[in-house]
């Protein structure tokens, strides 16, 4: 059952904030769930950044024209850069502001008391008076939209059941109108319309080209279509209360000038309309006041392909079944490749909805949804990739880190150490002041503010006995350095199977935790790491299905440590129903602590740090092993000759088994480290190149001196560095290549990349002479080619 949230900012303006009234329903029956009142702060800020913003991107982006991005006085480059850094200013501010104060806090619990399914269909439609207000990209909210991955935003239109005629017609009319088509390509428009709806489902398009004013009123009449589309010039006056669309070479109309026909038109069926051209905001104003129920325009100015591409991803999905403001979000997030091209074009989309009226769907308009076929060895082609047919509809688009840590609410409930209020039942998980009547407070508060009783006794939102909060991520379990300040166990001093007497807990995880031993029978007594794991259930047939696991990844181990780059496997066992793997310690520092915050490394460094991992990849591969959790931390820069040692094989998986089903919960499950793993892999979905895709991450990291989460938004699908580093173009086209999107389009082995970074030194434009004092390339050398255009979209596992 999907939800219906509304949120009414009615009232107030940037300068003194903004009040608003919150409700959630059901779709199907428009059941009442909750309500709630808050406010949010003044954001004079938050309106400068989005002009600034606007300023640029329009300045540089010639509506849908061929020619798209300006470079009066500057390079491309620069001038992309100015944009995305507005942008990320822009979304900055943005998400700082929902965040809000304490007034806004009853809004944020509410949403979370009663929205406990991520997967949940939901739709989010913004009730505003404020013209400023709904330009806002609200998409970008990231508390709540990289949370519940099946909701989209909308603005509201005027709540009103309009009564429809019952149509005979088996066949969905789409009346498509192509106005003015001066420097811009609308065949492809027409297209799209053509392969994603004539040739796949019971659609019927109507094709008018340049029609008059009168031709275009008369054929209205004569076909009343169920969806009206719109490709070629238009634009909102500045006032935004109106729209001109440029009909034909000579005529510029308004929506005022089809209002009669318009008008008819909704009560003969017409429920959407779609404006695939610049600047429609004030075309929808008009529309809105007609009682059409579903608009989609562009905000801003649109490039060409930006048009072209999300009219064949929303068309692609909306046909299969999925609700339009579900295939609009889908669509969003499939143009997110072409924001490093065209910065702002995932926030183009705009939907405007009829509150009243349940969420449009292609079968609800008549359409036959079309099939998915039961074999799933078919293909379509999209962008000249193939695809199965199962990865076009809704999917997931953000996945939480798998080692991130935890914290525990008073109540009891789990949530993301990042989460403010706990998901399942909405209590503040910040350090909120409580009251003995349960009120919560500002932390600075010294009275309730409801009830006004005395502060002086502090109760926490967070329940501080048995906090998860305490446990992090394990740390890499082959290494310690002696500044780290581990927790103790009581398992210090304990001996087990009569040889690794335990030192120090040095890490602790979700499966098991790991300690620093001793091996009392060698001379010498080594030093050893212990890893400790504990099934989650005693029961016979978990713990026998355990072992067969356990002893498999025993044996992985075992023919790993043959490489003197990865830790030996000294003993394996299973003692009182917990097992334990014992292996070699490796003395170092994590390579994290070479790529420091800020500290660039030299183009020789970066190409020994890939060499010397490439090389110990090689070999695991060659093992039919994806080691799965290549990260700087997994590195460890070994003391005694300065060699990168590659640990953590918790996640290794054998490649047959990973891509079959084996019968066993958990082999194909996601696990990775965010910013380091690819899209694939985070799906449960790991290849060889997924690997590669980590190495060249920490190149890059390298290279710019910034980790993968300051050069890529989640959410924004947004991945540049280019401008961070100075670089040679044969070693940035090679990053790049490593760190594809697309797995197949990457090296598809360690010894390819080997080759690639030979082949460098062999044309002498990057020659390797001393990896501790060589210095960065000069900024005078040749730019880099470019990065990879779109990041982390989620495939079904």
């Amino acid at each position: 059952m999907g939800k219906l949230v509304t949120i009414n900012l009615i009232g107030g303006d940037f300068e003194q904030g903004f009040f608003i009234f919150l409700q959630i329903r059901t779709e199907d029956n428009s059941q009442w769930i909750a309500a709630a009142k808050g406010k949010l702060p003044p954001a004079k800020e938050l309106l400068e950044n989005y002009k600034s913003w606007q300023s640029k991107y329009r300045k540089h982006v010639s509506g849908r024209n061929s020619v798209r991005m300006s470079v009066t006085g500057a390079t491309d480059t620069t001038i992309i850069s100015d944009i995305k850094k507005a942008s990320q200013q822009l979304k900055s501010s943005l998400n700082n502001w929902l965040k809000g104060d304490y007034e806004f806090s009853p809004i944020r619990e509410k949403l979370f008391q009663n929205l406990k399914d991520e997967t949940e269909e939901i739709r989010v439609i913004f009730d505003i008076d404020n013209q400023e207000l709904e330009r806002l990209p609200w998409h970008l909210w990231d508390d709540f939209f990289k949370y519940y991955y099946r909701a989209e935003v909308a603005l509201s239109l005027p709540i009103k059941q309009i009564p429809r005629v019952t149509r005979a017609n088996s066949r969905i009319k789409v009346f498509a109108v192509f106005g003015r088509d001066t420097r811009i390509n609308l065949y492809q428009d027409w297209e799209m319309l053509k392969q994603k709806l004539a040739q796949h489902s019971n659609a019927e398009l109507i094709h008018v080209e340049k029609p008059s004013l009168e031709h275009l009123c008369e054929q209205i009449e004569e076909h009343k279509p169920q969806i009206l589309f719109f490709a070629g010039h238009s634009r909102s006056e500045e006032s935004g209360d109106n729209g001109f669309i440029d009909l034909n070479d000579e005529e510029t109309i308004t929506i005022d000038n089809l209002e009669p026909e318009l008008s008819k038109a909704v009560k003969w069926g017409l429920q959407l309309a779609i404006f695939n051209s610049c600047d429609g905001l004030g075309i929808a104003r008009k529309l809105a006041q007609l009682g059409l129920p579903n608009i989609i325009v562009m905000r801003e100015p649109v490039p060409d392909e930006v048009a072209q591409k999300f009219l064949q991803r929303f068309l692609e999905v909306f046909a299969l079944g999925k609700p339009l403001h579900l295939a609009v979000r889908r669509a969003r997030e499939r143009i997110n490749r072409l924001e490093n091209k065209f910065p702002g074009a995932t926030w183009l989309p705009t939907i405007f909805q009829n509150p009243a009226e349940p969420p449009l769907t292609w079968q609800s308009l008549g359409g036959v949804e079309i099939q998915q076929p039961s074999n799933h060895n078919s293909v379509i082609n999209v962008d000249s990739q193939t695809e199965n047919y199962s990865q076009i509809p809704w999917l997931p688009t953000y996945i939480t880190d798998v080692e991130k840590s935890t914290t525990t609410c008073r109540n009891g409930h789990e949530n993301s150490a990042n989460n403010r209020f706990c998901i399942h039942c909405g209590i503040a998980l910040t350090s909120l002041l409580i009251c003995s009547k349960g009120h919560e407070n500002d932390p600075n508060h010294k009275f309730c503010s409801s009830c006004g009783e005395s502060l002086q006794r502090i109760f926490t939102g967070i329940d501080s006995i048995g906090d998860s909060t305490s446990i992090q991520p394990e740390p890499a379990p082959t290494s310690i350095s002696t500044k780290t300040n581990f927790s103790s166990s009581n398992e210090i001093g304990n001996l087990l199977s009569g040889r690794y007497k335990i030192i120090q807990q040095i890490g602790r995880g979700g499966v098991g935790i790991t300690f620093l031993a001793e091996d009392i029978l060698r001379p010498g007594n080594p030093q050893c790491v212990v890893k400790k794991f504990k099934p989650a259930s005693t029961d016979a047939h978990v713990l026998k299905q355990g072992k067969i696991l356990f002893d498999r990844e025993a044996k992985n181990l075992e023919k790993l440590g043959n490489h003197d780059q990865i830790p030996r496997l000294l003993a394996h066992f299973q003692d009182n129903q917990q097992f334990y793997l014992v292996q070699e310690f490796i003395e170092g520092e994590n390579l994290d602590q070479e790529l420091t915050p800020g500290k660039k490394l030299s183009e020789a460094e970066v190409i020994s740090i890939l060499q010397d991992v490439l090389q110990v990849l090689e070999f695991v591969h060659q093992n039919n092993v994806i080691h799965r959790d290549i990260k700087p931390s997994n590195l460890i820069r070994r003391k005694q000759d300065g060699k990168l040692v590659l640990i953590d094989f918790g996640a290794v998986k054998q490649i047959s088994e990973i891509l079959m089903d084996s019968g066993i919960a958990g082999v194909n499950t996601a696990i990775g480290s965010t910013g380091y793993a690819p899209p694939e892999q985070m799906a449960g979905r790991p290849f060889l190149s997924s690997d590669i895709y980590a190495v060249g991450m920490i190149g890059i990291q390298a290279l710019t001196g910034k980790s993968p989460g300051e050069l890529f938004s989640v959410f924004d699908g947004e991945f540049t560095w280019e401008e961070y580093a100075s670089v040679n173009e044969e070693l940035a086209a090679i990053l790049d290549k490593m760190v594809l999107y697309n797995s197949k389009e990457r090296y598809q082995s360690a010894r390819e990349v080997l080759q690639a970074l030979k082949d460098i030194d062999k044309t002498g434009t990057s020659k390797i002479k001393s990896v501790s004092n060589t210095s960065p390339p000069s900024a005078s050398q040749p730019d880099m080619l470019s990065g990879i255009k779109s990041f982390f979209k989620r495939f079904k596992s």
